[in-house]
């Protein structure tokens, strides 16, 4: 239950419209939205289990 509320805060509550917009986009803003995203997406997961795994989750959810 913790991972899909980490999932919901990172992807709805902490993307802006910029990132949603820009994320998909090849260029210098669209990378720079994509990692901006990347991280805090995976800041709720940071904060809930702190491990290394969160590394799998920001590299996962790049890749996506």
């Amino acid at each position: 239950m913790e991972q899909l509320l980490c999932h919901l805060v990172g992807d709805y509550l902490l993307q802006s419209k910029w990132m949603a917009e820009n994320k998909l986009k090849i260029s210098y803003e669209g990378a720079a939205a994509l990692v901006i995203h990347c991280f805090l997406y995976s800041l709720p997961f940071l904060l809930i289990t702190p491990s290394i795994n969160v590394v799998l989750i920001f590299g996962t959810h790049f890749l996506y």
